[in-house]
C-alpha cells in the first residue's frame, strides 16, 4: 500500500506498507523508486519527499539506505504505538538530487 500526504504542499510525505510475504523480493526498492518518480513528475511544485519509520524497523531503514533517500532526522519518543513511545527516523529526497541522480550528504558536524 502506498499513501501520499500533503500533495498540495511542496513537501510530500508518504506511507509504504509491504506485506510480509512480498518482503525481500525487491518490491520495496521498486516502490521507493516509483514513489519518488511519481511524486516529482505529478506534483511539479514538490521540492522534497519525506518518509519516517520507527528506529527499530531495520528492514525499512535498510530499504531507505539502498535508495536515494538520505537519513535526515532522529526523533526521540515520537512514534506512538500500542500505548508505547518509540524513537523514529526521518529520510528524505530532494528534487535536485532526483533530477541529477545524486545523493547530497548531510553535514552531521553541525552543532
Amino acid at each position: 500500500m502506498i499513501r501520499f500526504f500533503d500533495v498540495s504542499d511542496p513537501i510530500i510525505m508518504f506511507d509504504l506498507r509491504i506485506r510480509s510475504e512480498h518482503r525481500g523480493k525487491g518490491v520495496g526498492v521498486q516502490a521507493l523508486r516509483w514513489i519518488v518518480s511519481y511524486a516529482f513528475s505529478e506534483f511539479p511544485e514538490a521540492i522534497r519527499i519525506e518518509g519516517h519509520t520507527r528506529v527499530d524497523n531495520v528492514l525499512m531503514r535498510a530499504l531507505f539506505a539502498k535508495s536515494i533517500f538520505v537519513l535526515e532526522a532522529y526523533h526521540r519518543k515520537s512514534w506512538s504505538q500500542a500505548g508505547q513511545l518509540f524513537d523514529s527516523v526521518g529520510y528524505a529526497v530532494i528534487r535536485e538530487d532526483w533530477e541529477n541522480n545524486k545523493i547530497t550528504p548531510i553535514p552531521w558536524t553541525i552543532k
